[in-house]
């Protein structure tokens, strides 16, 4: 259901469907737009954005990356740099990457690119 809302939402920014736009709350009818070149960039800069959130969707990481890690909830990482440790609590999706969690023993909440795994990024697997 949403790939199919986001692709109208794209094909309406492409189109550039006011009435649909303004359906989707992407433009405001009550805004004021001092000239025709604001809303262009508007619209182009929510295309890019809907493209991209598309686009890793359909990418089919969120659902690898998932099952990578589901095993690894609550396990013990330790820092390469200064032996800290922190617990491994899940990934959290962002607008525009995914994370790994890591939580210290304050609850402070760490989040780590998925660009690279967490080892790449100087944490180790801490062995049970």
């Amino acid at each position: 259901m949403i790939k199919h809302q986001l692709k109208k939402i794209i094909e309406d920014l492409k189109n550039k469907n006011i009435k649909h736009l303004i359906e989707h709350k992407l433009i405001d009818p009550t805004k004021k737009i001092n000239n025709h070149n604001d809303i262009n960039l508007m619209l182009k800069a929510q295309l890019v954005a809907y493209e991209n959130i598309l686009n890793k969707i359909e990418d089919g990481n969120w659902d690898k990356l998932c099952e990578e890690t589901d095993s690894l909830i609550g396990r013990t990482y330790i820092s390469k740099f200064n032996l800290e440790e922190r617990i491994f609590i899940g990934l959290n999706r962002g607008y525009d990457d995914y994370y790994y969690c890591l939580v210290d023993n304050n609850g402070v909440l760490s989040r780590y690119t998925c660009v690279s795994n967490l080892e790449q990024q100087g944490w180790e697997l801490k062995a049970n």
